[in-house]
């Protein structure tokens, strides 16, 4: 028992020591290159990831059916703006907002009691936005021209449609009996 244990723990040791694959020599200067090369890449102020305590508070403020149509209309002019008066960088934060918010739209349909003979709509016009705000955020990544003007009749058409589409019952209300 005590070999069996000694053993093991030489056998750990030697293991955290020496680790498990081969290992590779250390270029110092391809190190050092690599981070000149990392710290020289402009980065861009308003492409800044989202924090869970902003994802959160989103989806509190678009919980119900009126509300997510609402930060849709409003993320959709901020990114008409954006990328049309000469800043498509700042359209970055509300193309992060209205992707969660459009990923989120079905179940809210479903918890705001939107009949389900409107869902299939909801899931063709969500696709339909998240694909058109996709090719502005694409753009503006690789540093292009956004193309709003390419994309303003889909944005505009899918909106429309789905303002049209309103809960079988007031939403916030207790069921009727």
């Amino acid at each position: 028992m005590t070999t069996r244990f000694l053993a093991s723990s030489f056998l750990l040791c030697f293991m955290s020591v020496s680790g498990c694959g081969p290992t590779q020599p250390v270029d110092s200067d391809a190190t050092g290159e690599q981070a000149d090369v990392a710290s020289a890449a402009p980065v861009d102020p308003h492409d800044i990831p989202l924090t869970e305590g902003e994802i959160d508070q989103l989806r509190d403020e678009t919980v119900m059916w009126a509300a997510a149509l609402e930060r849709i209309q409003e993320f959709a002019a901020t990114i008409e703006l954006e990328t049309t008066s000469g800043a498509p960088a700042k359209a970055h934060r509300a193309l992060d907002l209205v992707d969660y918010v459009l990923q989120w739209l079905p179940d809210i349909a479903q918890t705001s009691k939107v009949p389900k003979d409107h869902w299939q709509t909801i899931g063709e016009n969500t696709q339909v936005l998240r694909d058109a705000f996709n090719v502005l955020h694409a753009n503006i990544d690789a540093g292009k021209e956004p193309g709003y003007e390419a994309v303003a009749a889909d944005i505009k058409v899918a909106i429309e449609a789905l303002v049209a589409i309103k809960p079988a019952a007031t939403e916030g209300a207790p069921p009727a009996e």
